[in-house]
């Protein structure tokens, strides 16, 4: 069985103790106050990386359009070169 949390190394029960020092330390009355603000701190943080990733498909985007007419330059012939002194 695959854990969710295989890559911080964490079984079960150390998500338990984990889960109980957090209640302590905040207690009952704020845990459903601070899991809202965890929730929405991670929501922010996958709209801010959807906006990151946009960003850079449309940068990609622009990029491959500019490289288009450098590579039909590239493979035209050039004009002969002149002195122009």
């Amino acid at each position: 069985m695959i854990n969710n949390f295989a890559i911080l190394d964490l079984s079960t029960p150390d998500l338990a103790i984990i889960l109980v020092i957090v209640l302590l330390l905040f207690g009952s009355k704020r845990l459903p106050e601070l899991s809202k603000s965890v929730g929405t701190s991670l929501r922010e943080l996958k709209k801010g990386l959807s906006d990151v990733t946009d960003a850079k498909e449309e940068l990609r985007k622009h990029v491959s359009e500019a490289a288009i007419p450098i590579q039909e330059a590239e493979q035209s012939p050039m004009p002969p070169r002149g002195d122009y002194r």
